[in-house]
């Protein structure tokens, strides 16, 4: 197991790495997680210190439950 960095997100344990630094204004994400709750709160302290604004949406995509995010 590879470990967990101050930017990646672990809402269900597994490790999710995000590009932050190619992730740009109008551009979207899709978490896959049960833990939705936990996704979003580690998303919004990392986003929050990382000056990113964004909003966000519980969703079921291609029959996988998870949160997709969108940087504003």
């Amino acid at each position: 197991m590879q470990a967990i960095r101050e930017d990646d997100l672990y809402p269900d344990g597994i490790r999710v790495v995000i590009e932050w630094d190619i992730w740009e204004p109008g551009m979207s994400i899709f978490v896959p997680c049960i833990a939705t709750k936990r996704a979003l709160k580690q998303m919004k302290a990392i986003a929050f210190r990382k000056n990113i604004a964004m909003t966000h949406d519980i969703v079921v995509e291609d029959g996988i439950f998870g949160v997709r995010f969108w940087r504003r």
